[in-house]
Parts: C-alpha cells; sequence; structure tokens
C-alpha cells in the first residue's frame, strides 16, 4: 500500500542526482552485479536470449528436459516499497547517507494542484519520482533480494533479470528440472509477495 502521487524534480536536482548516479552508483553497482543481471553495461538482453537457448538445446541433446518461467512485475515502480528498498540496500551495502537522500527527496510533500489552486497535499511512502536517475537501482536492490532467495532455495537453477522482469530456467532430467522448478518458483513467489510486488 501507500501513496505514489506523480512528482517531479528541479532541473538543478536532476543534474545533481545525474552526476551522483555516474559515480557513487556505478562505483556500486560495478560490485553489486551477478552473472544473472543482462542489460546492464557488458551483458546486453540479447545475450539472455541467447544463453537461455543454449541451455535449452543442451538439455533436448543430451536427452534431458527444459522448464522455463518467466515473472514480470506489473507496473513495478508504482509498486516499489521504500521499507523494502531499504531492506536490501542495508543488506547490499548500498550507500546509506545516498540512501537516506534520496528516501528524503522522494518522500517530500506532494501536492495535487487543480487550476490555479491546491487540493491536498501528501508524503508519499513508496515508489522513487518519475525521472529519477536513481530509479532503476532502488527495483535492483529489491531485484537482488528476491533473487538471493531464489538462489538459495534452488541452487541449480538457471536465472537471467533483466530490470524487472525474472526469468528461472531448470534442466536436468524430468525430475530434476520438475524439483529445482518447483523449489526457485517457491521461493519467487513468496520473495516478490514479500515484497508487494504483483507479477503476471
Amino acid at each position: 500500500g501507500g501513496v505514489r502521487p506523480i512528482g517531479l524534480f528541479t532541473g538543478l536536482l536532476r543534474v545533481f542526482m545525474r552526476a551522483l548516479r555516474r559515480t557513487i552508483g556505478e562505483q556500486w553497482v560495478s560490485k553489486h552485479v551477478p552473472p544473472a543481471w543482462y542489460g546492464v553495461r557488458g551483458k546486453s538482453s540479447e545475450q539472455a536470449v541467447w544463453a537461455r537457448l543454449a541451455a535449452v538445446r543442451y538439455a533436448k541433446e543430451t536427452g534431458g528436459v527444459a522448464l522455463g518461467e518467466l515473472y514480470d512485475v506489473t507496473k513495478a515502480f508504482d509498486h516499489l516499497q521504500l521499507a523494502v528498498v531499504k531492506k536490501w540496500a542495508e543488506r547490499f551495502n548500498f550507500p546509506m547517507i545516498l540512501l537516506r537522500f534520496l528516501f528524503a527527496v522522494y518522500q517530500a510533500p506532494r501536492h495535487f494542484v487543480i487550476g490555479k489552486g491546491m487540493v491536498k497535499r501528501v508524503r508519499p511512502t513508496r515508489s522513487t519520482v518519475a525521472g529519477c536517475a536513481f530509479a532503476d537501482l532502488m527495483m535492483f536492490n529489491v531485484m537482488l533480494g528476491i533473487h538471493s532467495q531464489v538462489v538459495f532455495a534452488a541452487p541449480s537453477a538457471i536465472v537471467a533479470v533483466i530490470a524487472d522482469d525474472y526469468q528461472i530456467l531448470a534442466t536436468g532430467t524430468s525430475e530434476e528440472a520438475v524439483d529445482t522448478m518447483a523449489k526457485a518458483d517457491g521461493a519467487a513467489m513468496r520473495a516478490f509477495a514479500e515484497a508487494d510486488l504483483p507479477v503476471s
């Protein structure tokens, strides 16, 4: 739950945020991107497709099977809970001074204005501000948390993450693939539910 009115940064703040993202943000990301992440520098989303295809072909050629599942977070950034972001940001050593600054900006009071009059003043409890240079890193923290739970439950699952899309592939004999997928799917669904992220 929570309130998420649309907000925009001033031009000066946008420039400042982009500068922080290119320096502190990039340094943090470079230390925390798992092999399963695609659509990031040096690993295109096309590589995820080819890697999955190779795994499926190998399973078929060796007499095994492959089971796949895709989790797409519905309106991902609209449902991003700041409390969940904080939980995983602390776990993955995101710079806390920067996180406090970002949360102060995200949770600054916003005003609904119709015509020339203010209708309502609210304080957001979820999501980032539209166009924020750090929005992807807030989602990245949460997806890292979900990913850590899946690989813990099913170490043999072949995972690919592209932004807010989470893919699981299980290969092997029929029994092995079903067992791996059951464990991975159960962990993923629990993790998405705990993060309050609806998936389809």
